[in-house]
């Protein structure tokens, strides 16, 4: 689905076009996935494939709340509800979709891989895109030292100490190929169970998605 024609031939109102842009995305996760799996690789490859995989995951969803919205108030109304949706946080949106194209029937699995490795990819992104230092304290080993004359004296016995500074690993490092081709095989399965269905109305339980039970 590229996009959407909404034509009104009354000649008294606008037409609509909606575009779907998460195309491109997909071409370019394709092409990336493609290079790592080939051995194709640079130092900056899996932060690259990782930003590229969450991109495209978020873009997916808000196209997929943006349709949702269209068919169900309409151009006019379009707005209003789809400002209240966009506005959830990455997770939760990925989450509601379920319920909310199926009217309450189907929820995420969330026992499923894919899902998953979703998870992980969105937390992983939270962590590489908002990413704090903290200052650390840490303790150095007694020295013996003292205040002669105005000066710190250190005997020569402590002229060579070693200490240790522990600091957190940065998400970045946490980052290798097998995590990337996992992305990448979540984002495929995503695609092919929940936004292709979503976009052709043929949203039904299968293994990303389940009946609801209560």
């Amino acid at each position: 689905m590229d996009g959407r024609l909404i034509l009104n031939l009354s000649d008294n109102d606008k037409s609509y076009y909606l575009r779907n842009g998460t195309k491109l995305y997909y071409e370019q996760l394709r092409v990336a996935y493609k290079d790592i799996l080939g051995g194709a690789e640079r130092p900056y490859t899996y932060f690259a494939f990782v930003t590229l995989c969450s991109a495209t995951l978020e873009a997916s969803l808000n196209f997929i709340i943006l349709n949702f919205c269209l068919n169900k108030y309409g151009p006019l109304k379009l707005r209003e509800y789809y400002e209240s949706y966009i506005g959830l946080r990455f997770k939760s949106k990925l989450h509601i979709i379920p319920s909310l194209l199926s009217e309450g029937k189907l929820i995420i699995n969330e026992d499923n891989p894919s899902v998953k490795q979703l998870e992980m990819l969105i937390t992983l992104r939270n962590r590489l895109l908002h990413n704090k230092e903290t200052l650390e304290t840490f303790d150095l080993p007694h020295l013996g030292s003292e205040i002669i004359d105005g000066n710190l004296v250190i005997p020569v016995s402590n002229a060579n100490i070693e200490f240790q500074i522990l600091v957190k690993d940065n998400p970045i490092e946490s980052i290798d190929r097998d995590m990337c081709l996992k992305f990448g095989e979540a984002l495929g399965c995503f695609k092919k169970l929940i936004m292709d269905a979503a976009l052709t109305d043929t949203f039904i339980a299968n293994e990303m998605l389940m009946l609801c039970s209560w």
